[in-house]
């Protein structure tokens, strides 16, 4: 969390979470929430709370960073490839 948030704004945010977490936490075996916000002097933060298997935790969270790389590659990709021919531009 960050240091410039009050601490009541950061009480209220770590309640919130941990209410999601609870109720999430009833349906899965890991539940991991991540989440930016600017904070009142116009910085980036970061907070983050989780239930449950630890390990699953951190695979979960390693896989959405992979599939979103994998989908941006093959994004860039596809422009690439099913871009047309510039002007003199032999595609055999």
């Amino acid at each position: 969390m960050s240091k410039r948030m009050s601490e009541e704004a950061q009480e209220r945010l770590n309640e919130l979470m941990d209410k999601m977490l609870a109720e999430l936490g009833e349906h899965f075996e890991a539940v991991q929430i991540l989440g930016t916000f600017v904070d009142d002097d116009g910085h980036t933060a970061r907070a983050s709370r989780g239930v449950g298997n630890w390990y699953a935790r951190q695979g979960l969270a390693r896989e959405f960073l992979d599939m979103d790389a994998a989908q941006t590659t093959a994004y860039e990709l596809s422009q690439v490839i099913n871009r047309p021919p510039e002007e003199g531009e032999d595609w055999k």
